[in-house]
């Protein structure tokens, strides 16, 4: 019987020259990535925020290399789907670890950009920052044991943020403290930022502290703080959906513009925590309290941090406007998330008269201070923090205890 030799269809061929199509491409994806790989090893990628990890690089690079080289067999072994589906997936893991980093602002990727740093401390610009970026506060060289020296931890109202140095309240009572006590030369160091956090605080008071010799240590406790401490102790340990904060930014960014409920709920689930900043606010207090207890840690790490250095130690609590007025603050920008004067919005100062009764430090609220006031306005006009003003309640509030606690000293 004579044999015929095989007869190459137009389907053949075309089946044919796809497939050396996939075989040349491959070749050349995986010549690139094992490149990119060797550069990698060889250097650092340089980032917007820092380094790109080189390790990161190079298992990426060879993973993408080794499955570019795979995808013909896969090919011929009628398994193209799923080739092409794990190509894709691989593709994208890269987007998402190279080009995510310079796409932080664009994009508007905070995961991301909290991911790399989540302490997110301010960098020196010369002027009013000292050595460790500390705005309005004198070099550290200057803090020594004979002089009495208070340190401020706190965020962006214990900062001063929208007001000039000289009228953020640490400065005014620096002055203060010293026409008050002339005899004896006073240091006042503001070791607060934007966003802070009893936990970041404390990381900051750990890291350049003793350098301060502090004396009086005083914690200023915003409503924020309470929600920013589950968040950034998710983020530093990797919890839940914080977890995928450095690796699916871009995937997570959408899903959140896209759903932004059921991802808030989601994030929310996989930490049991609450997402929203004032939820305190929106609730009993009973209903709430067991959200507080990573900041009541954090302060009792702290306060523990100050007995160890026979530092007194002071917690101060700070009002928002929507606590003490209803007609501060007309275009507040982050007026959805809170009821002026709503009927929780006292709650979370439940928490404060709790750890009174219980601790042996000074707890003080400015509350009174702010709904008694009759100077206007204490908030700007579309920002809840503080004008001039504001702070100057407050440090009217504060120069006296802090003055009997100074002289105790």
């Amino acid at each position: 019987m004579q044999l015929h030799p095989q007869r190459r269809t137009p389907r053949h061929l075309q089946r044919r020259g796809a497939v050396r199509a996939t075989w040349l491409l491959s070749a050349l994806a995986s010549l690139l990535a094992l490149l990119a790989a060797g550069g990698a090893a060889l250097r650092t990628w340089p980032g917007p925020r820092g380094a790109i990890d080189r390790e990161a690089a190079v298992t990426v690079s060879l993973a993408l290399g080794a499955l570019c080289a795979a995808l013909p067999w896969a090919w011929r072994a009628r398994r193209r789907g799923l080739s092409l589906a794990l190509l894709a997936l691989v593709w994208w893991l890269a987007v998402e670890r190279f080009a995510a980093p310079h796409l932080i602002h664009k994009l508007k990727l905070t995961q991301l950009f909290y991911a790399q740093d989540p302490d997110h401390l301010p960098v020196a610009r010369g002027g009013e920052w000292n050595d460790d970026s500390l705005r309005g506060t004198p070099a550290p060289a200057e803090f020594t044991p004979a002089t009495l020296n208070v340190v401020f931890l706190g965020d962006s109202y214990t900062f001063g943020l929208k007001v000039a140095v000289r009228e953020a309240f640490p400065a005014l009572l620096a002055e203060r403290f010293q026409a008050a006590l002339p005899s004896a030369p006073v240091r006042v160091a503001n070791f607060a930022w934007s966003s802070s956090s009893p936990l970041l605080s404390l990381r900051r008071l750990a890291a350049i502290g003793e350098r301060y010799h502090p004396d009086v240590v005083v914690l200023c406790i915003d409503m924020t703080d309470f929600g920013d401490d589950i968040r950034w102790g998710s983020l530093l340990e990797g919890r839940g959906a914080y977890w995928l904060y450095d690796k699916t930014p871009i995937l997570l960014r959408a899903l959140e513009a896209l759903a932004p409920e059921r991802y808030s709920a989601w994030v929310a689930r996989s930490v049991d925590g609450p997402v929203r900043r004032f939820f305190h606010s929106h609730a009993p207090y009973q209903d709430t309290r067991r959200y507080m207890q990573p900041m009541a840690e954090n302060i009792a790490r702290i306060h523990a941090w100050c007995a160890e250095r026979s530092a007194a130690f002071v917690l101060v609590a700070l009002p928002r406007s929507y606590q003490h007025s209803d007609r501060e603050c007309p275009q507040n920008w982050e007026a959805k998330e809170y009821t002026p004067l709503g009927p929780y919005s006292l709650e979370p100062f439940k928490f404060f008269d709790e750890l009174r009764d219980a601790e042996q430090y000074p707890v003080w609220s400015l509350l009174e201070a702010f709904r008694d006031s009759e100077r206007f306005p204490l908030c700007f006009e579309n920002d809840p923090h503080w004008t001039p003003l504001g702070h100057t309640v407050a440090a009217d509030a504060l120069e006296g205890p802090l003055l009997e606690l100074l002289r105790q000293r």
